[in-house]
């Protein structure tokens, strides 16, 4: 088997920058791939040197750019003070305006990152919208029909005067940083800090990633490796090589004094002998329980090795598939993290909020004045796990549950706990569930208590699964300090909803990190984390229709023709991007 791609990276640098790697910038899709490139450089370099700097793209433009990344729920507060300024008395509330906004800040985010002609591009689209409500006869339009062709005529004042508040703050949302970066290369590159940017391992880049690298070229502070194979780079009908083919004719050709401008391209598919098996297996269990099995097949010296990968395509397969392995004290290292919405927190939260959101929307009220809750959201926190937790040994859980299904009772109140028999001291702790929520205010500061009650539940046990359910919450703790200090900047606007929109986004976006030696041991990771590694055995989980490829849902205002006109992805490219990272 030839060299993988970062060793044949490593042979490159000791070969023309072998006495000053210091002073090198190597740029790679992903972080990961920087541990394995400085093992390969280790065992290259015949004595000691600094080793090069290693970013990943994202971190390298948020080096240079000298702005702060803004993230979705921050954009969002942003961009609806922007819009509450403009439309004045027009303005929707924050929580009708939190269902569009979304979708259009990913509009924003991928005209900037493409650099697309803004003005023309949301001129364009507002004339879309305006041709639509447009007739043959001569009939006035409706009030209504007014209001939505200004609401798209406006869509690109909207978006220069949000750019302009974010530049002001010295934040930016990812697109909005890489053009930044993109219109003043020149100046914002850290001249004499790096003798050579090297960026290795790219495929399909951004019109904003095309121009940073292809003026970085041109100036010769900038050197590109590609990894990619002639299977699929020359033949036209390999969809994996749509974008390597174009940069080679187009964007990268040869400088003065290069022969080639694509080098190192490797031959693997075609010379390498390979052994590929493929099987279907019915739900997730059952492919879970197929990767044990095949990894057994695997030699054993290379089993639990960095030489073999399980790779997840669907990443909700982790837990199965480590509940699958060879029990024993073997090696293995996840590379991926574990995402924060898939935990059982993430269930008990949301379970807690549809609780007070219905309570609050049905506004019913017993003859004290108590709010009334349903009781099937009651119920489903009875029989989480964590609700559980706060009464061990105790059977309060069931009986009330009992009890509610037993009288038939539709919604619940918290004198309504004493119709249930002795459990005092449960009734007055599962009380704090029922104590009211007005505002976001009032869900944040009640679900803090609640925290601490199950930090409490949680701190007698040292059992490793109780270990991981206490960093969930210290997790969840610091997600409601954000989420606080986003809420606070809406005022009065902070509803429950509002609340819990925002603590969703951070739950979706965060990810608990597993701890482990990342060199060592069988490597379990996601599809993108793969990019620029090479294994002797890959296990491929979930290579099913909308997963590889994903569906074709794009959640974007721009249609599609000007999508096309505007040099923006579309849903066939990334098809092709998918083709290539498998």
């Amino acid at each position: 088997m030839e060299n993988s791609f970062l060793e044949n990276l490593g042979r490159y640098i000791t070969e023309f920058y072998g006495d000053d790697t210091g002073r090198l910038c190597v740029v790679l899709p992903n972080k990961r791939a920087g541990l394995f490139l400085e093992r390969a450089l280790s065992s290259l370099l015949e004595s000691p040197s600094w080793s090069p700097e290693v970013f990943s793209v994202e971190e390298l433009i948020n080096d240079i750019s000298g702005l702060t990344p803004a993230d979705q729920a921050e954009q969002l507060v942003l961009f609806y003070s922007v819009y509450k300024k403009a439309e004045k008395e027009k303005a929707e509330p924050f929580e009708l305006f939190s269902k569009w906004a979304p979708t259009l800040l990913n509009d924003f985010n991928e005209a900037d990152m493409y650099l697309a002609d803004t003005e023309k591009l949301f001129g364009n689209l507002a004339e879309i919208k305006s041709i639509e409500n447009w007739s043959l006869g001569a009939e006035e339009l409706t009030e209504f029909q007014k209001e939505y062709v200004r609401f798209w005529s406006n869509i690109g004042r909207w978006h220069r005067v949000y750019r302009d508040l974010l530049l002001r703050e010295k934040k930016a949302y990812p697109g909005m940083m890489y053009r930044h970066v993109a219109d003043n290369i020149a100046q914002l590159f850290p001249q004499g800090k790096w003798k050579k940017i090297i960026f290795a391992g790219f495929n399909a880049l951004s019109a904003a990633e095309e121009k940073i690298i292809s003026v970085l070229r041109q100036n010769r502070q900038a050197d590109v490796l590609w990894d990619a194979d002639r299977y699929y780079l020359e033949d036209p009908m390999q969809e994996a090589g749509k974008f390597l083919r174009a940069h080679r004719e187009h964007l990268f050709r040869p400088l003065p004094g290069e022969t080639a401008s694509f080098t190192h391209v490797s031959d693997h598919f075609l010379s390498d002998e390979k052994k590929i098996t493929v099987i279907g297996a019915a739900k997730n269990v059952s492919q879970a329980r197929a990767a044990g099995w095949f990894l057994q097949t695997i030699p054993e010296g290379e089993r639990f090795t960095p030489s073999t990968a399980i790779v997840l395509a669907d990443e909700q397969l982790l837990f199965p598939v480590l509940s699958a392995l060879p029990a024993g004290d073997d090696p293995v290292n996840i590379t991926m993290g574990f995402p924060m919405k898939n935990s059982g927190a993430a269930l008990f939260f949301s379970a807690l909020f549809s609780l007070h959101e219905t309570a609050q929307r049905f506004g019913i009220t017993s003859r004290k004045g108590n709010r009334k809750y349903y009781h099937e959201d009651v119920i489903r926190l009875l029989k989480h796990p964590y609700t559980k937790e706060l009464f061990p040994g105790s059977r309060f859980t069931a009986e009330l549950e009992n009890m509610i299904r037993r009288m038939n009772l539709i919604f619940l109140s918290v004198e309504q706990l004493d119709l249930l028999n002795g459990f005092e001291d449960e009734k007055q702790i599962f009380s704090v569930f029922f104590e009211p929520w007005e505002n976001g205010h009032d869900a944040l500061s009640r679900t803090e208590a609640i925290i601490f009650l199950l930090q409490n539940a949680f701190s007698g046990e040292q059992e490793e699964k109780m270990n991981t359910e206490r960093e969930y919450l210290f997790r969840v703790h610091v997600m409601l300090n954000r989420v606080r200090s986003l809420a606070d900047r809406l005022g009065d606007e902070n509803s429950i909803h509002t609340t819990r929109a925002f603590f969703e986004q951070q739950m979706n976006s965060a990810t608990l990190p597993f701890s482990g030696e990342p060199l060592g041991g069988l490597q379990i990771m996601g599809l993108l984390e793969t990019r620029t590694l090479d294994f002797r055995n890959v296990i491929l989980l979930s290579a099913n229709e909308n997963i590889l490829p994903a569906g074709k849902s794009q959640q974007s205002f721009i249609v599609h023709d000007l999508r096309r006109a505007f040099g923006l992805p579309l849903w066939n490219e990334k098809d092709a991007v998918t083709a290539y990272h498998f």
